[in-house]
């Protein structure tokens, strides 16, 4: 063997190594890219509910969501929801239905207490946005019955960028004794 082949021998294996290390990094690219899918929107949404009595009969909530934009890129909002169910009281008797609803299949599923109050919100196209890193706030005020002991809050924001590696949206539920 001469030098000229050794040479050429030895381009081949330094192409054939570059082409297997880029193939490589694209692969880890991909799998990062889609794994922590850094142009997705990503929200944390934490809650806070309060009360207080107006009367005897009626007790106003304020429920605080706080919507926290921990992604690379802005958060439009669209739309969202607020539910209010009822968890105490509670007979016994519905209690024992709910139950068996909810664990009688071998598979978890939530339980569904009695909905009190649900209603959509809606705002118009690019009037809610939340900057990366920025944190926005939204309070809803209810009257409700006073008595209710125990309520579940459950609010839920719309994803408006929603496509098919992204989630369907954000969702934060808290349960809240009215003492």
């Amino acid at each position: 063997m001469n030098i000229s082949t050794i040479a050429d021998w030895s381009s081949i294996v330094q192409a054939v190594i570059a082409l297997i290390a880029l193939i490589v990094a694209g692969g880890f690219a991909i799998f990062k890219f889609r794994l922590f899918r850094p142009f997705e929107p990503h929200l944390s949404l934490s809650q806070e509910v309060s009360h207080r009595f107006t009367d005897s009969d009626y007790v106003h909530l304020a429920v605080t969501v706080m919507l926290n934009n921990n992604s690379r890129v802005r958060v439009t909002l669209n739309e969202a929801f607020i539910r209010f169910q009822q968890v105490r009281p509670i007979t016994g008797t519905e209690l024992e239905s709910l139950y068996a609803q909810a664990f009688t299949s071998g598979e978890y599923t939530d339980i569904q207490w009695r909905v009190i109050d649900e209603f959509q919100r809606t705002w118009p196209k690019n009037t809610l946005i939340i900057e990366p890193g920025e944190t926005h706030q939204e309070v809803y005020e209810f009257i409700v019955a006073s008595n209710l002991k125990t309520i579940l809050v459950y609010t839920f924001f719309y994803n408006s960028k929603r496509s098919s590696n992204s989630a369907e949206g954000w969702a934060a539920t808290t349960i809240h004794d009215i003492v």
